[in-house]
Formats: C-alpha cells, structure tokens, sequence
C-alpha cells in the first residue's frame, strides 16, 4: 500500500467500521514491560513512606506540644528540665558542662544548724504533693533521709 492510498483512506473513514486500522509497528501502543511495572512500585513505595515520615512527625509534634516539650528543639528542652529537677547548673560564664549544684555551705559558726528528720521528711512529702518530683523520686528521698539516722 502506497503512502497517498494510506492517506486516502484515512481522510476517507475507510477499514472496518470507519476507522483507519495501521499495520505499522511504529503506531502500536507503548508496553514498558517487567520495567514499567517495576518502576511504578518503586515510585508508589517511595511516596508511601514520604507520607508516612510525614504523618509520624507531625504526630511526634503534637505530643512533644501537649506534654509541653517545644517540638522543635525537644532535646534542648530536656535538657534544661532535667538539669532543673535535679539542681545541676552551667559553670558560670563559661558556659561549660553542668555541675554539680549549688557548692556546699561552709561547715562553721556562721551555717545554720542541720534540720531535723521529720523536716527534711515533710519538705520531700511537699515537693511530691506540689508535682515537682515523681513517687520514685520521693521514696528514694525519703529513703536516703531515713538512711541518715
């Protein structure tokens, strides 16, 4: 069949049914195969997990914001809460590692005297009744208070 016999039918309706049938590979239907099929499973596992990062971040993010952790810098935060709650400073102007808390007040006439066991036993039951320490805080206190008898 001749290119001008191809073009008149085709401007013509002609082949079965009015539509214009080509025998020509170059016209057949694109098949990628084993690859095509390959290549979409990657492409659809890819955008699985990206939208799933995405959901457990933001989820992470809500729950760092409800326990009132700042979720963008949740380390830091937790940082600075635990060296609060268990009196550990930054050396002064160095801006170093922590220390060990307050220094010891010296042991003379001037220091106030040492307070009773009932005291420091009521100052513990204070502290985890106001929420600033946890019950395995406060026994470990209370334990090491009553082991100084």
């Amino acid at each position: 069949m001749e290119p001008s016999d191809l073009l008149d039918e085709y401007l013509s309706g002609g082949g079965p049914g009015g539509e214009v049938v080509f025998d020509d590979p170059m016209f057949a239907e694109p098949t990628f195969g084993a690859f095509g099929s390959f290549f979409g499973i990657v492409v659809v596992l890819v955008v699985a997990f990206a939208v799933f990062g995405v959901v457990m971040s933001l989820r992470r993010a809500r729950k760092l914001r409800d326990a009132g952790i700042d979720p963008l810098d949740p380390t830091t935060d937790l940082q600075i809460r635990y060296m609060q709650r268990t009196g550990m400073t930054a050396e002064p102007g160095t801006g170093g590692p922590p220390i060990a808390g307050p220094p010891a007040p010296a042991a003379g006439p001037a220091s106030t005297p040492p307070r009773s066991v009932e005291d420091r036993l009521a100052e513990v039951d204070r502290l985890y009744e106001a929420g600033t320490i946890t019950t395995v805080e406060r026994d470990a206190a209370r334990a090491r208070v009553l082991g100084t008898i």
